[in-house]
């Protein structure tokens, strides 16, 4: 099951998106829980589930099958920071990437930092809003109308949402607790 923030951010994409027929992007993927979610609830929607780490991939490969929806979801092992091309279109993209900075690093609690692998939880480099920068370059290469959906960090929030300047829409939504967790945009 996704963790909170997870969940509450499959919740939004469910909720409030309702075109039908949408190819989506899941941008580092990890189990694969976003995409197998949105899937499970939007039954004309296809998926790509990306990440860096080829054992994130096998195990969204295992948990798509094992929940029905792995003829609906293309996986692909891919640098999303290096080497992802924008030349492909997207109606829907989500992601819950990597965005604690590593001065936040004595504050996680122990069982997350223990289990989660450290590529999902810390931005390569210093730069906290790295994956934000390129998730924003992604989305203006997309048509009009492409939605972008992404947890936060809500220390970053501002710095974030004013990354997307060259869309159209552009919100930051608090999750249950109040705080400011997730992004929407639309190009």
């Amino acid at each position: 099951f996704p963790s909170h923030d997870k969940r509450e951010l499959c919740e939004l994409i469910i909720k409030k998106t309702k075109r039908e027929n949408l190819n989506i992007l899941d941008v580092g993927t990890g189990s694969g829980c976003i995409p197998i979610a949105i899937l499970n609830h939007k039954t004309t929607w296809k998926a790509t589930a990306i990440d860096i780490d080829r054992v994130a991939i096998n195990t969204t490969i295992i948990n798509a099958r094992n929940a029905g929806v792995s003829k609906r979801i293309i996986f692909e092992e891919c640098d999303f920071l290096a080497n992802f091309s924008t030349n492909k279109k997207w109606d829907l993209i989500v992601s819950n990437p990597p965005y604690i900075s590593r001065r936040e690093e004595d504050s996680i609690k122990p069982g997350v930092i223990e289990w989660e692998p450290h590529t999902a939880l810390f931005p390569v480099g210093s730069d906290p809003l790295v994956f934000y920068k390129k998730l924003a370059v992604v989305l203006g290469a997309q048509q009009k109308d492409c939605e972008l959906w992404a947890g936060i960090n809500q220390d970053y929030a501002a710095e974030t949402l004013a990354l997307f300047n060259v869309v159209s829409e552009k919100e930051i939504i608090k999750d249950m607790s109040g705080n400011f967790r997730f992004l929407h945009a639309v190009k």
